[in-house]
């Protein structure tokens, strides 16, 4: 068995195994941004950012070596200072990997808010704003609809709206009404 399938395997089996290879990769990664950040502005000094972030040019110093503890707080006072963003998540082994393998300190380098010009020109609210809707499998025994997505206002938290229903093609829109019994029934509608 060679060294890396040894390594995978102990991965999958092994949780103490898994922690320690997270902490080791986020630590670097993370370590080797703030290095590059701070180069990036103009080859800012540890000093100059620690006074920038409120903290002392030790802590900075820290931080830029691999295996320091740091708090998500921390971070965002970071990325403040540096005027960028800040993405913590939760992703699979093979895309943590790849992100790292493709990772370079010498060609980071993130766009400052000032100079972003997605973000000032409105683009990221209305990606943003795509990636609320959420997507419903139709059945395909309905024929024409196969999928149709849900604008992110159907998602709050509000009383239920009354929308166009489709089944089978037949426009149904649901329409409270008494039945002789008395029971409620939805009555075919067009759909204008």
């Amino acid at each position: 068995m060679s060294e890396k399938s040894r390594l995978i395997n102990k991965l999958i089996t092994n949780k103490t195994t898994r922690q320690a290879y997270i902490w080791s990769k986020v630590t670097t990664s993370v370590a080797s941004q703030i290095r590059a950040l701070r180069r990036r502005r103009g080859h800012m000094t540890q000093q100059a950012l620690a006074q920038d972030v409120e903290m002392k040019q030790s802590r900075i110093s820290a931080m830029e070596r691999p295996g320091t503890r740091f708090n998500i707080e921390t971070l965002v006072r970071l990325a403040s200072t540096f005027k960028v963003g800040l993405v913590v998540k939760f992703v699979s082994f093979s895309e943590m990997l790849k992100w790292e393998n493709g990772y370079s300190q010498d060609a980071f380098n993130v766009p400052i808010i000032d100079v972003d010009t997605e973000f000032q020109k409105g683009e990221a609210y209305r990606q943003s704003d795509e990636a609320l809707s959420i997507k419903i499998e139709v059945p395909e025994s309905t024929g024409k609809i196969l999928r149709t997505t849900v604008p992110a206002d159907y998602l709050r938290l509000e009383p239920p709206k009354i929308v166009p229903l489709v089944v089978a093609n037949d426009p149904i829109r649901n329409v409270p009404r008494r039945s002789p019994r008395g029971y409620e029934t939805a009555i075919p509608m067009s759909i204008q």
